[in-house]
């Protein structure tokens, strides 16, 4: 089970053929495998079920990833949004910390 779906990243990337669905399925393979390495520290991965916000993080990271693949830099908006994203999601549902301002994650013990 894959946390976005093909049609999820095409809409985003306003993709509307099937010219690129072996290379975007990889993708969000990719992206997917990126979210569980995130995730694991918290929570078993892969999800049996997927949360609504980690399908939208999935299919933007997706296509991050995807417009990287065809030129270096170009998706990168799209892994930074997914990111701060998938940032806040740990820090609401399973952290006591708070965010540094660096980006990163720092617990508050």
């Amino acid at each position: 089970m894959t946390y976005s779906t093909i049609a999820q990243v095409k809409e985003i990337l306003g993709i509307t053929d099937s010219a690129d669905d072996t290379e975007l399925t990889s993708c969000v393979a990719d992206a997917d495998s990126r979210i569980d390495e995130w995730l694991r520290p918290h929570i078993p991965v892969p999800l049996s079920s997927t949360p609504t916000e980690i399908a939208k993080i999935s299919a933007l990271l997706s296509a991050g990833v995807f417009r990287n693949r065809r030129s270096p830099n170009e998706g990168d908006k799209f892994i930074a949004q997914a990111e701060k994203r998938l940032l806040h999601y740990i820090g609401s549902n399973y952290l006591t910390g708070k965010f540094t301002g660096s980006g990163g994650l720092r617990n508050s013990s």
